[in-house]
This record gives structure tokens, sequence and C-alpha cells, in this order.
């Protein structure tokens, strides 16, 4: 009995603290807010699956149009980390031996 008395006075000074208590008023907060989405959306005859679909659709559209997108900036970013990179060694190699960190 005293063991289980321990635990919920354990909680119950967890429960006590600021910052457990923050946690605890934005999850309630976010599930209000949730909540309150879900019966507007619910209202507007949106439903769950609809969003899932055209979410993954637009991810897909996304994909599609900026793969071409994403190399071309990936070969720039290389582009560029061929000229900075070795001078950035030189800088830091000249800062290291004369000793002006």
């Amino acid at each position: 009995m005293t063991q289980n008395r321990e635990k919920l006075s354990s909680s119950l000074a967890l429960l006590s603290r600021p910052k457990t208590r923050r946690v605890l008023v934005h999850l309630l907060h976010l599930i209000l807010l949730s909540a309150i989405v879900g019966l507007v959306l619910s209202i507007m005859g949106i439903q769950l699956l609809d969003v899932a679909v055209h979410t993954i659709r637009f991810l897909r559209s996304v994909g599609d149009m900026g793969l071409g997108m994403i190399s071309a900036t990936f070969s720039i970013i290389l582009l560029g980390a061929v000229i900075v990179l070795p001078l950035s060694a030189i800088y830091w190699a000249i800062n290291r031996l004369t000793g002006t960190e």
C-alpha cells in the first residue's frame, strides 16, 4: 500500500514541475485545436482518406517536377565546393600556422 502511495506522490511531484505543466498544456492545446479543425473539415465534407490521397498525389507531382531541379542543384553545390573547400582549407592552415585563429 505504501508503495502505491509513493508512486502516486512521485507522479504528482512530476506534474507539479513547471516544465511538465507547460508540456501538458501544449499537448492539450494541440488536441483541442485538432478537434476543432477536424470538426470544421467534417462539416465541410472532407474525409481523412481524401486528404491522404490528395497529399500522396501532390507529393508525387512535386517529385516528378523536382527531380531534375534537385540534380541541377546538387551539381551546382558540388561545383561551388570544388572552389570553396580548398580555399577554406588554405585559410584554415594559414591561421593555424600563424596562430591567429
